[in-house]
């Protein structure tokens, strides 16, 4: 047998031997596979152990390690840009669904309220997190849409629907607080945190739901009620995106906002102090309907208060859920989501004398301190 000129050389070169015409080839075959194996098995499982202690300072994150070994597995990677998105979209607000009439126009949806796609790996694992009570048909109508635009958007997520037990005042920092508490140990594959009003609807599938590495993301950009505008730099309410460990390091919500405002506006501050700025997208993405709802909320009187204090001791956060009566009372899986009843407890003492010193101050003089100081870190994030 002639062996090719170039395959002579190549050998020679790798082994320093010849090629003899005699030689049986399917032997030299047989090594060539064994030396590709090899490679392929060596770039498969110890790559990454290379990369993390050789270059223990190189900033990858969990996920992208995972697309490393997904990639050299031979799996398909979900692209940056999903393929079948329309862009805007007409919202109806006003025809509402049961349950049974929805999980079965949404039956890729699996029980628990999960999907993932089936064509390709997505770069993360999402929690949204729906805080909830008196409220069902409002979230009838956000399930319709948005379990169509996540799978539109190839996502791999869960939804969770954080109900809070009836008779005692609302309180959406410990309902956030407690429902990560509980998503994180229940399964730390979860990577990303999406913290949704239930009476805000998507109007634009490409407002992409995803955490960045850098920042949290404030989605909700654009609202219907109010012209579409951004109202203020501060601003993080309605539909926010964090990482767990964004979330973690700024130690998550407030738990003593009791009723009606001002935990956004303190979030806004947690994570200006945690080294963070606010990501938004463009206002002709991030564009929401909302849904007018009835009955006056319980407003917080304290709301200027407390987010004028920021002594942490007064606020707690994520890592003091020990420490206070709020607790789970029932994890469920339902058709479309899963359910979290959580009992978010009592004010803490330090809240109620805060409340009893306040009573002395003006309310003037309480709303100046907390513009001053929402303005100040505005100015903060202005700079970085």
């Amino acid at each position: 047998m002639k062996w090719p000129a170039r395959l002579e050389a190549f050998w020679r070169a790798k082994t320093n031997l010849r090629l003899s015409d005699d030689s049986k080839p399917y032997v030299h075959l047989f090594v060539c596979i064994y030396i590709g194996i090899a490679i392929v098995y060596i770039h498969q499982f110890h790559y990454p152990v290379y990369l993390t202690v050789s270059f223990p300072k190189l900033r990858i994150s969990k996920d992208e390690m995972e697309y490393l070994v997904a990639t050299s597995n031979g799996q398909t990677i979900c692209p940056p840009e999903p393929p079948d998105l329309e862009g805007p979209f007409p919202v109806d607000i006003h025809t509402v669904s049961n349950q049974e009439e929805l999980s079965r126009e949404l039956n890729h949806v699996e029980k628990g309220g999960t999907f993932k796609p089936r064509n390709c790996k997505a770069a993360q694992r999402l929690a949204v997190i729906i805080p909830l009570r008196d409220r069902a048909d409002q979230l009838m109508i956000l399930l319709k849409y948005l379990h169509k635009i996540l799978k539109s958007q190839q996502r791999d997520y869960q939804i969770f629907v954080a109900e809070q037990t009836p008779g005692s005042t609302w309180n959406k920092g410990r309902l956030y607080n407690k429902a990560v508490d509980t998503i994180i140990k229940m399964s730390p594959e979860f990577s990303c945190f999406i913290f949704h009003d239930v009476d805000l609807i998507p109007e634009n599938d490409r407002n992409i739901y995803e955490c960045s590495t850098e920042n949290p993301i404030h989605m909700s950009v654009a609202i219907n009620i109010y012209r579409y505008m951004l109202m203020y730099k501060g601003l993080v309410g309605g539909c926010l995106a964090v990482s767990r460990e964004q979330y973690i390091r700024f130690n998550g919500y407030s738990n003593e906002f009791w009723g009606w405002g001002g935990e956004d506006d303190d979030l806004f501050l947690r994570i200006n102090e945690a080294g963070y700025i606010i990501q938004r997208p463009s206002s002709n993405i991030g564009r929401y309907k909302m849904i007018r709802h009835l009955g006056n909320p319980v407003v917080n009187d304290m709301r200027y208060e407390l987010v004028s204090n920021r002594a942490a001791s007064i606020h707690g956060g994520l890592d003091s859920l020990q420490d206070i009566d709020c607790r789970l009372i029932e994890s469920r899986d339902d058709k479309l989501y899963t359910t979290l009843l959580i009992d978010v407890g009592t004010k803490s003492k330090k809240v109620s004398q805060l409340e009893s010193a306040a009573l002395s101050r003006s309310w003037f003089k309480s709303l100046w301190e907390f513009v001053r100081t929402v303005n100040d870190n505005e100015q903060k994030e202005l700079y970085k």
